[in-house]
């Protein structure tokens, strides 16, 4: 199970990279962007579109990115609050 651990710390990883290119109109802070759960799964769905279009593609890394995805959509449901029925209808 440490094999896939690290795979999913290495996809995380790349996640954070991609989303952490400074933009010219950023500030120089040391404080670290931090990642929205919906732009993770943006990534993460780019990713696997990405893997799946070349030729030859990675099925074993689809996978893996697909295994990522529902972990960090299991976080969002963990996250999630229960309201009432009534607090729909306001």
């Amino acid at each position: 199970m440490t094999g896939a651990l690290s795979t999913q710390e290495a996809i995380e990883a790349l996640i954070v990279a991609l989303y952490n290119e400074p933009d010219d109109e950023e500030s120089d802070t040391d404080e670290p962007q931090v990642i929205k759960l919906d732009e993770a799964l943006d990534a993460l769905e780019r990713l696997k579109l990405y893997e799946g279009q070349q030729e030859g593609g990675d099925e074993a890394l689809i996978a893996t990115l697909t295994k990522a995805e529902r972990v960090i959509r299991g976080r969002r449901a963990v996250r999630a609050k229960q309201t009432t029925i009534t607090s729909f209808f306001k």
